[in-house]
């Protein structure tokens, strides 16, 4: 399955260290999101835009993995329909943290 990565987890240490094992799938521009910086990164819905993601293959193990980083009570994990067809997991963010976010935050999400 795949898990669409839009902040921090695109840093490949990042992902190593959560889910050891999982590997790139490729990256894709994800319509009807657009990329907010909260104190963290934040995928939001608007019809319009395009959101630039990094898509891993990964197991349930790695989402559940993941669902202890992302959440439960600030991200949720949904699926999303993929442009060309099938599916991602991706995260949304379900409290608001007011920004900024942190400097070494920016520099992961950069880098990744």
């Amino acid at each position: 399955m795949l898990y669409a990565a839009y902040g921090a987890n695109l840093l490949a240490a990042q992902m190593a260290a959560r889910c050891p094992g999982a590997t790139r799938a490729g990256a894709l521009l994800l319509p009807g999101f657009r990329l907010a910086m909260n104190r963290f990164a934040s995928a939001v819905p608007e019809a319009s835009a395009l959101l630039p993601v990094g898509l891993w293959r990964v197991t349930e193990e790695h989402l559940a993995a993941l669902d202890l980083h992302e959440g439960p009570h600030a991200y949720e994990r949904r699926a999303v329909p993929l442009p060309g067809g099938g599916e991602a997991w991706i995260y949304l963010e379900i409290r608001h943290r007011p920004p900024p976010p942190e400097a070494a935050y920016v520099v992961r999400c950069r880098t990744g």
